[in-house]
């Protein structure tokens, strides 16, 4: 397989691990990977696997393995990962700020997580839809209202936005009692 590799210069692969005992040093798609690196193939990857680790995700970072996904993967989270990666070679510019540099490493490398897992997709996509619409910042109350959901709920998804960078939160102090969040769109 590393000679048709070598042969036909594919941009990306795409390894799947299904390995039992969770080292991912062990698998044959590593020693692969391994071969790869050694001949200095500029080749981007993606690794699947079934059995997540920390150890097997160490191995392949250290590797040069642009995502690591675990299987079920959904469309998705796939789609993302070869849409991040089209996007750090789509860029062009010579001369970076810093700030294209922080966003094109972390596209290269993302730092952030996905959806958590306690966290819907389709629910998450429906709160960002919302908050497109509002105009004025909008409580975890006010979401859960409109939602159907309960507040911490609410709370959840606005507070993982925030940690994205997509949304913004103000604390305002009132009266009585603890202060309110606002959340509004990021400027």
């Amino acid at each position: 397989m590393g000679e048709a590799i070598n042969a036909s210069r594919p941009s990306l692969l795409v390894l799947g691990e299904f390995e039992r005992d969770g080292a991912l040093s062990t698998c044959p798609s590593i020693g692969l990977l391994r071969a790869i690196r050694a001949s200095r193939l500029e080749l981007e990857v993606i690794i699947v696997t079934s059995q997540p680790s920390a150890y097997a995700l160490q191995d392949a970072l250290r590797l040069g393995v642009n995502d690591y996904l675990v299987a079920p993967v959904g469309p998705d989270r796939f789609i993302q990962s070869v849409r991040q990666l089209s996007a750090y070679h789509d860029a062009d510019a010579e001369h970076l700020s810093q700030p294209e540099i922080d966003q094109l490493r972390s596209i290269a490398y993302p730092s952030r997580a996905w959806v958590p897992r306690e966290l819907s997709t389709h629910r998450l996509e429906i709160v960002r839809r919302m908050l497109e619409s509002e105009t004025t910042p909008i409580t975890a109350a006010t979401l859960a209202a409109a939602l159907g959901i309960s507040r911490v709920t609410a709370r959840r998804y606005l507070e993982y936005l925030v940690t994205l960078g997509e949304i913004d939160v103000d604390s305002i102090s009132e009266a009585r009692g603890r202060p309110r969040k606002l959340y509004s769109r990021a400027s």
